[in-house]
């Protein structure tokens, strides 16, 4: 399943690629962000992040982030996956999940931290064959991930023993 996007021509956007310190505290204190995340699997394995800062700092989550704007769905999915990974994946291959989950977080990384915020998120889903597993392995071996985690394969079982133990974020299991 796709989600339909729909884009009026005149729409000019941000011409700021970024914003950052006042203006995203603002934001993220008075807005819920929306997110577009890829649960990529080869196998029986799954794809996952551990986080290493708030929010969610030592869990597991799938691969994301915020929603860009004027893009579609899949193409901020695609977007954030490429940003994380250094890997592209065509958009048009992104399966919209059965379920988006919205989440409120006690704390956030950006001041004032104790302020938290409120995050809800599209998941999507893509398959990888053998030859793309391997591109991305190399991928993730050339280019490691941002400052804010490393990744992992989890197995079914992986991933039904560390949400026993809390530590996959709850939106994704």
């Amino acid at each position: 399943m796709q989600v339909k996007h729909y884009s009026d021509p005149n729409w000019k956007g941000s011409k700021e690629k970024w914003v950052t310190g006042e203006v995203v505290s603002r934001a993220r204190d008075k807005y819920v962000i929306a997110c577009t995340d890829v649960l990529v699997t080869s196998g029986k394995r799954v794809l996952m992040i551990h986080r290493d800062i708030e929010p969610l700092k030592g869990q597991y989550c799938s691969i994301g982030g915020s929603w860009t704007p004027g893009l579609s769905p899949q193409e901020s999915a695609s977007k954030n996956f490429a940003r994380e990974t250094q890997f592209s994946i065509d958009p048009n291959r992104l399966i919209l999940l059965p379920y988006g989950f919205s989440f409120v977080f006690p704390i956030r990384h950006e001041a004032p931290v104790e302020n938290g915020r409120h995050d809800f998120t599209l998941m999507f889903g893509v398959k990888l064959e053998a030859d793309e597993y391997a591109a991305l392995i190399n991928a993730l071996m050339e280019e490691k991930m941002d400052r804010v985690c490393s990744w992992r394969w989890l197995s079914i079982a992986d991933v039904r023993g560390l949400s026993e133990e809390g530590k996959i974020h709850q939106g994704v299991v």
